[in-house]
């Protein structure tokens, strides 16, 4: 900030200067002369570190709220409405040694369900033993697709230090895999590794593996060349007819990015005259763009089936088709209106031939 005086009262003083700054506010002792060039012992025009007359602060730790939000005013969560599309959504502790509050985390879940994301959820600390993080998943109430967790934490390597979430990390590996890969894919392979200094905090054997998968948690374990991996690739949809299908992660993500492709590309229909012709047109672009996943073997076969009803007050779109990693066809069906995209299964849907 240049130009600005240290005497309060000064038509120029600095401490007005920063009425305007939404990071940085003088507070006293105020000084009292312009401040000294600092040297180092290294003679004139070297420099050396100056400590603080005064320690700084970046305010109390955030809480369940503050990572919430409010929609109106577009804060926390909802500061994610400035951005069109995402697909992946973490939320970091709110402080050190404190874990994001299950307030926090079903808030965000009913977020990402509305906007067709996922929601990676760390293990909180508590959970020393994959029991305890079996039972916690479900006295906490975490059951939905939308979400993927994991198990454990991670430490350094050699270190006894304390176990910490490493969910920007996972999250950092998905995206990864979106790039090389697509989200169909499994996230166990080879490449998708954790960096090699992080180690899980528990050992897991094979039983607590399966005890861990059908809470609904992946398993962080050992890789080659010493980089911890993934294992498992399910979400949090356990204990659900109508989540059933979706508990695989490669399925869910899939079936999401399809849903918001077609949502944003068709949106144009709902505000064309309903007719056969408008049908035709939607049909074959939805046809186009699965066509195009076919043949980046998204599909477990070339076949699929999409029909499509433009009427006046919207466009429906169904959709059958064998995702990769699914050992049976999924049927969604798209309701397109001037008020949104509404998805829901197909009760009736035609057989993939």
């Amino acid at each position: 900030m240049r130009r600005v005086s240290y005497a309060d009262g000064a038509e120029n003083f600095v401490g007005d200067a920063l009425l305007a700054s939404g990071m940085a506010r003088l507070v006293p002792p105020l000084p009292t002369h312009r401040p000294e060039c600092t040297t180092g012992t290294g003679g004139p025009g070297s420099t050396s570190y100056a400590e603080p007359v005064q320690p700084g602060t970046d305010g109390t730790e955030l809480s369940d709220y503050d990572l919430i939000g409010s929609r109106r005013d577009r804060t926390g969560l909802f500061a994610l409405e400035k951005i069109e599309d995402f697909d992946l959504l973490y939320l970091p502790p709110p402080g050190k040694g404190v874990d994001t509050g299950p307030a926090a985390i079903l808030a965000a879940e009913q977020y990402c369900r509305e906007r067709r994301a996922m929601l990676v959820v760390d293990p909180r600390a508590e959970w020393t033993t994959p029991a305890q993080a079996a039972r916690g998943v479900r006295e906490l109430g975490y059951a939905s697709p939308n979400m993927v967790g994991y198990y454990p934490r991670m430490r350094e390597r050699g270190t006894d230090d304390i176990a910490r979430p490493a969910g920007a990390a996972l999250a950092g590996l998905l995206c990864k895999l979106d790039r090389t890969s697509g989200p169909w894919s499994d996230l166990d392979q080879r490449g998708l590794g954790l960096q090699r200094h992080l180690v899980p905090a528990v050992e897991i054997d094979d039983t607590d593996t399966e005890l861990l998968q059908r809470a609904g948690l992946n398993v962080i374990g050992a890789g080659d060349a010493g980089r911890s991996r993934m294992r498992g690739g399910v979400t949090m949809g356990r204990g659900s007819e109508t989540h059933r299908r979706f508990t695989q992660l490669p399925v869910q993500r899939l079936c999401l990015r399809i849903v918001s492709a077609i949502a944003a590309a068709t949106r144009w229909a709902v505000f064309e005259p309903g007719s056969p012709d408008l049908g035709r047109r939607v049909r074959g672009q939805v046809h186009t763009y699965l066509d195009c996943l076919a043949d980046l073997d998204a599909f477990a076969n070339d076949t699929f089936i999409v029909e499509c009803d433009a009427a006046a007050r919207g466009v429906t779109i169904l959709l059958v088709f064998q995702p990769v990693a699914c050992d049976q066809p999924v049927s969604l069906t798209l309701h397109q209106t001037t008020a949104g995209c509404r998805v829901g299964s197909a009760a009736f849907a035609p057989p993939l031939t």
